[in-house]
């Protein structure tokens, strides 16, 4: 089968295939205050595909709920709440719906965060060592 875009004759079988976009609805659970604390830091992306300039989370507890800045190092941010979905998954809803995916070492450390968007490749964050 053929498809003409742009006026170039295109065949079906050598188009790019896209990941599917998720169609799962998230739905957030809680969890006791004291266990969101290994989540709470300073969290560096290196410049790259998705953050140009890199990119600096910070996430703090407020009650109940953890909070996340980013600020970008070209300057401008964005608060957000998060909501968690599973022991290391968190869910946001900035810019279309954006997933947090904490690295745990086998202790319960978090080491990192993995930052997923729907059509663009993954981001890994460094998480920083609190002076």
């Amino acid at each position: 089968m053929a498809l003409i875009v742009g006026g170039a004759l295109l065949q079906i079988g050598h188009l790019p295939r896209l990941a599917p976009e998720s169609t799962q609805a998230h739905v957030a659970i809680t969890l006791p205050p004291k266990a969101c604390d290994a989540y709470v830091g300073d969290y560096e992306f290196a410049a790259d595909n998705v953050f140009s300039a890199g990119l600096r989370l910070t996430i703090v507890r407020q009650g109940d709920q953890l909070v996340g800045q980013t600020v970008f190092k070209k300057g401008g941010g964005t608060a957000f709440k998060l909501y968690l979905e599973s022991e290391t998954n968190f869910f946001l809803e900035i810019n279309g719906s954006q997933l947090l995916t904490f690295i745990k070492k086998d202790e319960g450390e978090v080491t990192g965060v993995i930052h997923h968007m729907a059509g663009l490749p993954d981001s890994e964050g460094q998480k920083l060592r609190n002076e």
